[in-house]
């Protein structure tokens, strides 16, 4: 039993008596005594149902590894020749299958267990034994089942004393039929062989069905098919999220990729399978189970904003069925995640977990479901594509004020005379004031280290530089993202992020605002989340459009306004590292001309910023 942290809150952890699986909950404190004097709590409250559990004794479970691994030795073993198993085996299935026949030479003579008549004979039976009702083979099964363990190996049966000790009847039941599942895979084999050795003179009248030609003889295990079928279904995630996307750990634990949301999709089929009560592994992935999947996809929720702990897109949908129009994703997020179920389902049918023509016929479902919702689009009934658009003026001015959210909360928590996570609440304040006044990324503040700050006397003044690298582990885009920012003189000295870096400095810092990588989804979740600038400023052509304002429209707004100022969009592309076919590496330089186009920017302007300049003094103070 332990505690351990996720996220910002303390998870606990505890095995249950006797078996393999554990018990955990959140307990939703970020603070590790708080959280320690609960679990102690918990522990006393649920102390008699643990130790009756305890005294229970240890179950003897059906580990369908371990019995497919038994069975796959054991017919390693039976086929070699001129061995004792052999020999054990054939003497078995002679008595058996009593075939008599005259011989021209020797008379009448009792067929052995290894010729293909008492073969065929024992495989028909062994398939009734194999596949059929337990309620009618049930009898027979155990006889002849054991009479099989007494000339198999050792391991072999020592599993079957333990199962047929076990309480569970029918995981002795499934065991037998496996057994005679495998041991047809021998006969089949000792088959092969007396035909390869006695010519066709040995192939019985119903020699199809059991497909003898050399060439056509199924090489493929029993076992190993076995193992493909009891494959755990997080066996199966995994294999699809590492080996066959070739996704890594940091990608799929960065919410904002790719990778982390091809892994909620994904996850949805696990969720599914462990809710519905089915056997977690690759024999519950059906076609049916797979077509759920898909339909659950467009009626997932939003994420709500307010929301820091993980977001299970299956247990969402299953708590909030019915969702409205604007509690659903929009039509441009379904389609993403519709694609990545598609290249599951491919991974799995390649794979062979489902058929080539299951795969077809989700693929046509997929069809049909996209139809379907550009219909529902075309209705009202799910939203349109977003359009991310730039800010409005008067939607700057609520931004930038003290009087209105995010910056309301930020100015109250930043006065206060005890200051928790100053640093983060620093880095949420700065911000959007870099990405108004440069254009850039909030991943690429996030990952700035004080190392890529620098200084350059231009034209006779000093001025702030920001190198940003071109690495996704900086959360650049491509090498287009490669640049030197020259920062806006406003934003530089009466904002006084110039002293601000030099502070950093000045105190090694790092990173400049000591963020981690995960800090970038806090930044825009505090500041999407409180949207008092939207009060008094949508209008009819907003809701028309679709349009969406969010961290991001920074990024819109400065190029929107650069370009109203005939700056070329060349030179703007360059600024945000945006791609750009006219851009030559080592194009520009840092030179006067260049100076004037950042402080052509003049948006600004019309904000009042004495607060704002007031408080960033009280930074570098």
């Amino acid at each position: 039993m332990y505690l351990y942290k996720k996220n910002r809150y303390y998870f606990y952890k505890r095995r249950i008596p006797n078996t393999d699986y554990f018990y955990s909950f959140n307990t939703k404190h970020t603070n590790c005594k708080k959280a320690s004097k609960l679990v102690i709590i918990f522990n006393k409250l649920t102390r008699d149902i643990f130790e009756y559990i305890k005294s229970q004794g240890k179950p003897l479970p059906f580990n369908i590894t371990e019995i497919i691994n038994v069975l796959d030795n054991y017919k390693e073993q039976a086929l070699v020749e001129n061995k004792q198993l052999e020999e054990l085996r054939h003497n078995h299935l002679s008595e058996l299958f009593k075939i008599e026949k005259e011989d021209p030479i020797l008379g009448k003579i009792k067929l052995s267990g290894g010729q293909p008549e008492v073969i065929d004979k024992a495989l028909q039976t062994f398939e009734h034994l194999a596949v059929g009702s337990y309620q009618q083979i049930k009898t027979p099964l155990k006889k002849h089942g054991k009479d099989i363990v007494k000339r198999s190996t050792t391991e072999l049966k020592e599993l079957y004393n333990r199962l047929r000790n076990s309480t569970n009847e029918k995981d002795l039941l499934d065991f037998l039929s496996m057994l005679f599942k495998t041991e047809a895979q021998i006969l089949k084999i000792d088959r092969q062989r007396a035909f390869n050795r006695f010519g066709d003179s040995l192939i019985p009248l119903n020699e199809k069905s059991f497909n003898t030609e050399p060439n056509n003889i199924d090489s493929t295990s029993y076992t190993n098919e076995q193992k493909q079928k009891y494959k755990s279904i997080e066996e199966i995630e995994k294999d699809f999220l590492y080996n066959y996307c070739n996704y890594t750990d940091e990608i799929l634990n960065n919410s904002k990729t790719n990778g982390a949301k091809v892994k909620k999709i994904s996850e949805i089929l696990t969720e599914l399978i462990k809710d519905r009560k089915k056997e977690h592994t690759a024999q519950s992935i059906t076609i049916d189970t797979l077509r759920e999947v898909i339909k659950i996809i467009p009626q997932i929720p939003k994420k709500p904003e307010n929301l820091n702990e993980s977001y299970s897109f299956y247990f969402a949908y299953m708590k909030n069925k019915k969702a409205s129009k604007e509690e659903l994703r929009s039509i441009k997020t379904i389609k993403t995640d519709l694609q990545a179920i598609k290249r599951y389902i491919g991974y799995l049918a390649k794979k062979k977990y489902i058929s080539s023509d299951d795969n077809l016929e989700l693929l046509d479902y997929l069809e049909v479901i996209k139809r379907e919702l550009n219909s529902k689009v075309k209705n009202n009934q799910i939203r349109d594509k977003e359009n991310a658009e730039p800010f409005k003026d008067e939607m700057l001015k609520k931004i930038f004020n003290k009087e209105y959210k995010p910056y309301k909360i930020l100015f109250q928590k930043l006065k206060s005379s005890y200051v928790k996570d100053k640093d983060i609440l620093i880095a949420k304040f700065y911000v959007p004031l870099i990405m108004f006044f440069v254009g850039s990324r909030v991943s690429e503040l996030v990952h700035l280290k004080t190392s890529d700050c620098d200084f350059e006397e231009i034209e006779g003044n000093e001025k702030l530089l920001l190198y940003i690298e071109a690495n996704e582990q900086k959360g650049s885009k491509s090498s287009t993202s490669k640049r030197i920012i020259l920062v806006h003189d406003f934003l530089a000295n009466e904002l006084n992020l110039k002293d601000f870096v030099k502070k950093a400095k000045r105190e090694n810092r790092e990173y400049l605002f000591n963020t981690v990588p995960k800090d970038e989804e806090k930044i825009s979740k505090a500041f999407n989340r409180d949207k008092d600038f939207l009060i008094g400023t949508l209008t009819k052509r907003d809701e028309f459009n679709n349009s969406r304002y969010t961290l991001y429209s920074f990024r819109h707004t400065y190029k929107t306004h650069m370009l109203s100022l005939n700056i070329n969009e060349t030179v703007i592309n360059k600024i945000q590292g945006h791609s750009d076919e006219k851009v030559a590496d080592g194009y520009f330089s840092l030179t006067n001309e260049l100076n004037e186009s950042i402080n052509a920017f003049r948006k600004h302007q019309d904000i009042d910023w004495t607060d704002f300049m007031e408080m960033t003094k009280y930074f570098v103070g």
